[in-house]
């Protein structure tokens, strides 16, 4: 990103949103290379409302049904945008600090996913494609069900998935599977998302 560009953080829950009166988190950011534009609900907290608190280097994120309540367990929560700054120079990040529910009972702490709290803007583009398909921090079992929907298309054919071409040879066949399965079941670093692990 350039100076004066907008770059989005898509704020997820993976689980324990079912029945949650509201969400409150706090991301922190570099305030010379970012600053806080805005935040959107949507999808699961499509009809809450946001009460954002700016500050200097963070932001606090309050959102809340009125009236109702969260009726699934998971989705996204909304998009945070970010203006870059004068002093980005060739990478920044968003830091997810800290994040709580809020229901009927009282409110309890969010475990945040390993590694998946950081959202990196910048540095090298030449990195390898991710087998984190689906983003969450961890190589798991949406990531296999996106790998095998992938498995055996090249390039020109309907349903090729970019990412799942783990050696960018423009098919994914064998070769990309044995690294998939090397890294099945392990965390990964360079999230595309913030993410929201199980309330505990």
């Amino acid at each position: 990103p350039k100076t004066g560009d907008v770059v989005e953080v898509d704020l997820v829950a993976l689980s324990g949103a079912l029945d949650v009166l509201g969400v409150n988190v706090e991301l922190k950011f570099n305030s010379s290379a970012l600053s806080f534009k805005g935040f959107q609900t949507k999808d699961l907290f499509a009809s809450a409302v946001a009460i954002t608190v700016p500050k200097d280097g963070s932001v606090q994120l309050s959102i809340a049904f009125l009236g109702s309540k969260a009726s699934r367990d998971a989705g996204s929560i909304g998009t945070v945008s970010f203006t870059v700054e004068s002093g980005f120079s060739t990478s920044t990040s968003v830091v997810l600090a800290s994040g709580e529910y809020g229901s009927a009972k009282g409110t309890s702490k969010l475990e945040i996913g390993s590694g998946g709290a950081t959202v990196i803007f910048g540095g090298s583009t030449t990195s390898k494609p991710s087998p984190d398909l689906d983003g969450d921090g961890l190589v798991g079992f949406s990531d296999f069900l996106i790998f095998a929907g992938a498995f055996g298309k090249n390039s020109s054919d309907p349903g090729f998935q970019t990412r799942a071409d783990l050696d960018g040879n423009g098919s994914i066949g064998f070769p990309d599977f044995l690294q998939f399965a090397q890294a099945f079941g392990k965390p990964v670093s360079g999230k595309r998302a913030a993410k929201l692990m199980d309330n505990k």
